[in-house]
């Protein structure tokens, strides 16, 4: 076999698998940028509820207060 040959199917296989890579890589990209929103989504959601126990913990304070006026 023709050691050319060789060297351009070694080559284009090499090319090959780092084609397949980039795209794996890609893909993997999208997938944390995926999980980073739906982890912000999550953060903002549990810190509404914080904010919301909060301000009825304050709300129920406040009432207690003027009622003892």
């Amino acid at each position: 076999m023709n050691d050319g040959f060789l060297y351009g199917a070694a080559h284009a296989a090499n090319r090959a698998a780092a084609a397949h890579a980039r795209a794996d890589l890609r893909a993997a990209r999208r997938d944390l940028a995926a999980a980073q929103a739906e982890h912000r989504r999550a953060l903002a959601n549990a810190a509404a509820r914080r904010d919301a126990r909060q301000r009825a913990a304050l709300d129920a304070l406040e009432r207690a207060v003027l009622e003892d006026r």
